[in-house]
């Protein structure tokens, strides 16, 4: 198929800064500008293994999401928030994988799976200090270890979010 997705991608690249790129005036155009062509590297740099990663991150959610409600069902708490994220991360796997290595499918997959980890996690911070629940403290560390290596693979929403607002701080400070 041509073109192929990547080569696209560099297309859009290449207009976005030899057209678009000099038509800019002000800063913030500029500095949006910019951002896209970051945003648009991250994603011909992830383009070739984003199904790949989806595959690996949906298996280790699920993992993690079994090891939780093996480990917070043995607990023995009464905690209603720890009983709502096992009910939730038992919905969540017993939902049938989708089977496809369409990004579509696999990325759906992920946001139910990732939901249910976010229930998981908030439920483990509320019972974190409680005693008959230690034995959840290796769960919660593992759990945090895949959303830390996850972040790092790249730029997410969040992070441009949280780049463009310190640039806005940051210029600010230059004006005052």
């Amino acid at each position: 198929m041509r073109p192929t997705g990547t080569e696209a991608l560099r297309a859009v690249q290449t207009a976005l800064t030899e057209i678009i790129g000099p038509e800019l005036q002000t800063a913030f155009a500029q500095d949006t500008a910019q951002m896209l062509q970051m945003l648009l590297e991250s994603v011909i740099t992830e383009f070739d293994g984003a199904a790949q990663d989806l595959v690996e991150d949906n298996a280790t959610l699920a993992s993690l999401l079994e090891e939780f409600r093996t480990v917070a069902s043995a607990t023995g708490s009464t905690s209603q928030e720890l009983s709502k994220a096992i009910k939730e991360s038992g919905e969540a796997l017993a939902r049938p994988d989708p089977g496809s290595i369409a990004i579509s499918e696999l990325a759906a997959r992920n946001k139910e799976l990732r939901a249910a980890l976010e229930t998981a996690v908030q439920a483990l911070e509320r019972v974190f200090e409680d005693p008959e629940c230690e034995s959840l403290a290796p769960i919660r560390g593992a759990m945090y270890q895949h959303l830390r290596e996850v972040a790092a693979r790249g730029w997410s929403f969040w992070d441009v979010a949280s780049f463009r607002e310190y640039m806005m701080k940051h210029r600010a400070k230059r004006t005052v």
